[in-house]
């Protein structure tokens, strides 16, 4: 990759000198790690996150500086060393100069919309053991330095993800996850096997390893790093079954193993993530892990070259062993099971627009997701030719023009509340109020009811056959 040196140094002079670190020497207070490498590379993210390393004698005033330009903070303590970390949320103002920058001298079209400084205490700077890699090893103040004994620019030239020590995964194990995402983000290549255990990870937080995960499958183009992944066994960690399908082959219908077709169903869902876009799916990240973990339950469901009930399986095992080791929002928990449990829901034998309507009605907009899953999913199998991938295209197009005919029609949306639906039977809450709302929006779905004059005298004249049960 392109070192660009001295632009490095003039964006992170601008931000030494904005956040009033020019007066610390080398020894008190460094920038350090990801501001320094993707300036180095040019490669700025929407949300900026700085570190900052100081001496002890220098934290409590870089910290008090810093809180000056924040709104808000957090201080705690890192797990994997006893070391005092703050974290600061600048304020939106403080933004601008290097906004104007990244825009003036990298990206025209650059917005930032978040920028934290998170600062934590170094023993010595530069330490090369508290630090996990060697890209990420480089320090800035005044100019730009690092440990003796690595050469962390020549290895982010050459694109080489290196240990910055030894112990460097035993000492933090979640540092493997960041691994991961390196390799994806910056598309680095691993000499030798890194020293790693699954079980490493039972020691550390819940909500860690799932903020990785996040950051992780935020990323697109993840084949390379999900390959690296399963060659260190990380998935063992939370299921035994992510290593049966490591070399598990299918059958005529897939040209990979389940593994390699998990990673390559990731690959693709990208391609079809504009469907969830209709919706203004705003975690992408959620379906790239639904894709990754979709057929997770082929491992214990393989009987000769069929997997009956995988869908199923896969649901209970992301439920019983995925997410209890994981702090995932109830909704995205839930969502992911959903995707998950119904990816072979069967698409391909809804042809009318009569059943494609209660496709719709069933799922909503989440039946958007559902869709982009398989078709992905489908393409991922490797042995279907450009004519039946064309033509399975077409289908799903078929769904997407009724799902936006549908929506612009207002039709998602009951013509009749609870309440109303009550009142016009002369019935109390029940069962039966649910199942008559149901059956009102499958009509208008199907065009049948159009107002709510409509289906007020609809279930007038069906009175006596809706309220009989």
């Amino acid at each position: 990759m392109k070192i660009h040196y001295q632009k490095a140094i003039q964006f992170l002079s601008l931000l030494a000198k904005k956040l009033k670190l020019q007066s610390f020497s080398k020894e008190d207070a460094a920038f350090v790690g990801g501001v320094v490498r993707d300036a180095l590379l040019l490669k700025f993210s929407e949300k900026l996150d700085i570190d900052i390393v100081t001496s002890e004698v220098s934290f409590s005033k870089i910290a008090e500086l810093l809180s000056s330009f924040s709104f808000s903070s957090v201080e705690f303590k890192s797990e994997d060393r006893l070391m005092r970390t703050s974290r600061f949320f600048l304020k939106k103002e403080f933004f601008k100069d290097i906004e104007i920058w990244i825009r003036q001298n990298v990206n025209p079209n650059y917005r930032l919309e978040d920028l934290q400084v998170d600062l934590s205490i170094e023993d010595n700077i530069p330490d090369k053991t508290k630090r996990d890699f060697t890209v990420n090893s480089i320090y800035f103040n005044t100019s730009i330095f690092f440990p003796s004994g690595m050469n962390p620019i020549a290895d982010l030239k050459e694109q080489l993800l290196i240990p910055a020590f030894e112990e460097t995964f035993r000492q933090d194990p979640v540092r493997i996850l960041r691994a991961v995402r390196f390799i994806a983000k910056l598309n680095l290549e691993v000499v030798n096997k890194l020293k790693f255990s699954p079980t490493m990870l039972s020691t550390v937080a819940k909500e860690r390893i799932t903020e990785e995960l996040v950051k992780i499958f935020s990323t697109p183009n993840l084949k390379k790093a999900l390959i690296f992944s399963f060659q260190h066994n990380i998935w063992s960690y939370f299921a035994e079954e992510f290593e049966k399908i490591k070399s598990m082959w299918q059958n005529k219908y897939h040209a990979f193993t389940v593994s390699y077709h998990s990673i390559k169903t990731v690959e693709l869902i990208d391609k079809y993530l504009h469907f969830s876009h209709l919706h203004k799916l705003k975690k992408e990240w959620l379906l790239r892990l639904a894709a990754f973990f979709h057929d997770i339950g082929k491992a214990n469901t393989k009987n000769g070259e069929k997997f009956y009930g995988h869908d199923i399986k896969g649901e209970q095992i992301f439920k019983l062993k995925i997410a209890p080791k994981l702090r995932l929002a109830k909704d995205d928990e839930k969502y992911l099971a959903f995707l998950i449990k119904k990816h072979m829901y069967p698409v391909y034998n809804l042809t009318t627009q009569k059943q494609i309507a209660r496709f719709w009605n069933k799922f909503k907009d989440h039946g958007l997701d559902l869709l982009a899953l398989h078709m992905a999913d489908f393409e991922a199998k490797g042995t279907d030719t450009e004519e039946e991938l064309a033509e399975r295209r077409t289908l799903i197009w078929e769904f997407l023009k009724i799902y936006c005919y549908l929506r612009h029609e207002d039709r998602f949306s009951p013509l009749l509340n609870g309440n109303e639906i009550m009142k016009i039977l002369n019935i109390p809450p029940s069962p039966t109020v649910g199942k008559v709302k149901n059956e009102l929006i499958k009509l208008q779905l199907e065009g049948k009811l159009k107002t709510k004059e409509e289906a007020i005298k609809w279930l007038e004249v069906n009175r006596n056959l809706l309220t009989s049960n």
